[in-house]
C-alpha cells in the first residue's frame, strides 16, 4: 500500500553526536508519493543523510534535524505544516516515532486548503458575518495579546462571554503551564514565521480542548491584528490514538473496496463513519451504489474510465449523500492496489463542504458590492 499510495511517506534514522544530540538523519525508505512531492528520487537518497542530499538544509528557517531528532529521542508524534518554495506546495507532515532513533512521517499536499485560507485573508470587509457561519473558533487579537473579537463558536466552546474575553489576554485561554510558550511565539506570528500550532485551550470550567490553530496577520478596523481559526479536534484526537496511523488516523474519509467483488467495501476509517453517519456494520460488504452515496452518475462514469485506463484518479469534485440525506461536497481520489493476488480500490474523500460554503459566501458578498453602494444601518 505504501508503494502505491498517493500520500508521501518516509522513514528516517536519526544520527547523534557523542553527547546524544541529533545532528543529522538518514533516509531508509521513501514511497513514490514522497518522490513526487519532493522531487527527490529514492535511488538517489536511500542510505544518504539529509545533509548529503540537501546541503543547504542547515540554512532553512525550519530546523528539520531538530524536529525529527527531538521526536526520535522522546518518541510520540508531531504535526507541522510547511511551504516548499521549490515545488510551490504546502504540505502537512505528521511524524511519529515508536522506537529510539527512528522516525516515520506521512506527508499530505494541502495546497488547495492553504489557497482557500489565503482568499479569506485577503477579504478585509464583512468578516464578522462569515465568522458566525462556521463552527470553528475564531479570535481577533491585538499585537499586545488583547482579545478584540471571538465568534459565537468560540464563546460557546470556551464558555466565556465576549465581555469576559475582552478583559483577557489570549494566553489566558491556554493552560497555565504553557502560557509562557504561547506568549513566546507572538513575535514569530507577527513576523510571519509561524502560521499554525497545537497549544490546547482550557475552558471556563477547566476542561482541556485539543485544538489545531492557524493564524495570520491582517487588518481589523484598519489596525493590524492577529487572526486565528481554531478547530476543536479533542474527540478526533482521542479516537485517532486507537487506530493505525496509515488508515484510521487519516483526517480524510478513506475506504478500501474489493474490485473483484463489485467494489464492496471491506474497510473504512473513522472519518468515513463519522461524516456519513453509518456504523461499521452498516457499510462493510456494501457498495457505494447500495449506500446511495454518489449523486452525479456522469462523474462516476468518468472515474470508472480513469480507473480502467490508468488505474487511478485524482481530484474529482463530487457531491455525496450521507445516511441522513444531507448533501455534502468533497474531492475524491483513488488508486487500484494489488495485494496478495487481489485488486482493491483505495479511495480518499476530502470533505470540503465548509470551505465551499465560505467561498460561496465570499462570492455572494463580492457580487453584492459590485452592484453598487450599499448602506448598512447598525
Amino acid at each position: 500500500m505504501l508503494k502505491t499510495s498517493f500520500f508521501g511517506y518516509a522513514h528516517h534514522e536519526t544520527i547523534t553526536d557523542d553527547s546524544g544530540k541529533p545532528i543529522d538523519y538518514r533516509f531508509l525508505f521513501v514511497n513514490p508519493g514522497f518522490e513526487k512531492m519532493t522531487e527527490l528520487k529514492a535511488d538517489n537518497i536511500i542510505g544518504k543523510t539529509v545533509s548529503e542530499v540537501i546541503p543547504d538544509i542547515k540554512n532553512s528557517e525550519f530546523d528539520w534535524t531538530d524536529f525529527y531528532g527531538d521526536l526520535a529521542l522522546k518518541r510520540g508524534n508531531k504535526k507541522v505544516v510547511h511551504y516548499f518554495e521549490s515545488q510551490d506546495i504546502y504540505c502537512q507532515i505528521q511524524a511519529y516515532s515508536d522506537r529510539k532513533d527512528s522516525v516515520s512521517c506521512i506527508i499530505q499536499d494541502i495546497t488547495q486548503l492553504k489557497h482557500t485560507e489565503k482568499k479569506l485573508e485577503e477579504s478585509e470587509n464583512h468578516f464578522r458575518t462569515l465568522f458566525e457561519t462556521i463552527d470553528d473558533m475564531i479570535f481577533v487579537v491585538s499585537p499586545r495579546a488583547d482579545i478584540l473579537f471571538a465568534n459565537s463558536a468560540a464563546i460557546r466552546k470556551i464558555g466565556y462571554d465576549m465581555d469576559e474575553l475582552s478583559k483577557m489576554k489570549i494566553f489566558e485561554i491556554h493552560p497555565e503551564n504553557i502560557r509562557n510558550d504561547v506568549e513566546s511565539i507572538v513575535p514569530k506570528i507577527l513576523s510571519g514565521k509561524i502560521s499554525c500550532f497545537n497549544f490546547p485551550f482550557i475552558t471556563k470550567d477547566g476542561s482541556v480542548l485539543t485544538v489545531e490553530t492557524r493564524v495570520w496577520f491582517s487588518k481589523w478596523y484598519n489596525k493590524m491584528c492577529i487572526f486565528s481559526i481554531t478547530k476543536d479536534i479533542t474527540a478526533e484526537t482521542e479516537t485517532l490514538q486507537k487506530y493505525n496511523i496509515f488508515f484510521d488516523k487519516n483526517p480524510s474519509m478513506m475506504g478500501v473496496s474489493d474490485v473483484e467483488r463489485g467494489r464492496v467495501l471491506t474497510e473504512v476509517n473513522q472519518t468515513f463513519l463519522k461524516t456519513m453517519g453509518y456504523t461499521r456494520d452498516e457499510v462493510i460488504g456494501k457498495t457505494a451504489s447500495e449506500l446511495n452515496m454518489f449523486i452525479d452518475k456522469e462523474k462516476q462514469k468518468d472515474i470508472n474510465r480513469k480507473l480502467a485506463e490508468q488505474g487511478r484518479f485524482n481530484g474529482f469534485e463530487l457531491d455525496f449523500r450521507t445516511k441522513s440525506g444531507e448533501i455534502r461536497h468533497g474531492i475524491f481520489s483513488g488508486e487500484i492496489l494489488h495485494t496478495q493476488g487481489k485488486k482493491y480500490l483505495l479511495g480518499v474523500f476530502t470533505d470540503i463542504t465548509k470551505r465551499k460554503q465560505l467561498a460561496d459566501a465570499l462570492q455572494e458578498e463580492r457580487d453584492l458590492f459590485s452592484k453598487g453602494p450599499v448602506v448598512i444601518i447598525i
